[in-house]
């Protein structure tokens, strides 16, 4: 039954890759709207890319995609060791997705508001990335307890 947890790794990766992408087409999807990512194109150029956006949030998708590889690579791991030691690797990894998500927030909340609505779809996009990452974590312990 531990393979239940690889199916669910990877529909939470198709999720977000529609996720990412309808959200896109909601925020720039309409000649009118792409001006809002020209301005936040600007902004980034100006004030670093840590809201950088790509077509169809691509870089949020893959970003997701190589955290459920990693993750794949991992339920693998804790199936023929039966063991959870590679949580101790992976844990200083989802530290580091939730302190950039914390920049994000922290450089999201200075900037006035003006910038807050050019920046918005981005910022709300990039919450993804810790949310998957700890979805990606519980099927790893998921794995463990499926494992008999």
């Amino acid at each position: 039954m531990w393979w239940i947890s690889i199916i669910l790794d990877i529909i939470l990766i198709i999720s977000s890759f529609i996720f990412c992408t309808l959200y896109y087409n909601q925020n720039y999807g309409d000649p009118i709207k792409q001006i809002s990512l020209t301005l936040l194109q600007s902004h980034n150029a100006l004030y670093g890319n840590i809201f950088q956006v790509m077509h169809g949030f691509s870089n949020y998708s893959y970003n997701i995609l190589l955290k459920g590889i990693i993750t794949i690579i991992c339920i693998f791991v804790v199936h023929f060791t039966d063991s959870l030691w590679i949580t101790y690797l992976y844990l200083p990894y989802l530290l580091l997705t939730y302190w950039i998500y914390g920049k994000r927030v922290k450089q999201y909340k200075s900037e006035n508001e003006s910038q807050k609505k050019i920046i918005r779809p981005s910022f709300v996009v990039s919450f993804s990335l810790p949310l998957f990452h700890t979805m990606f974590l519980i099927l790893i312990y998921l794995t463990y307890v499926l494992n008999v």
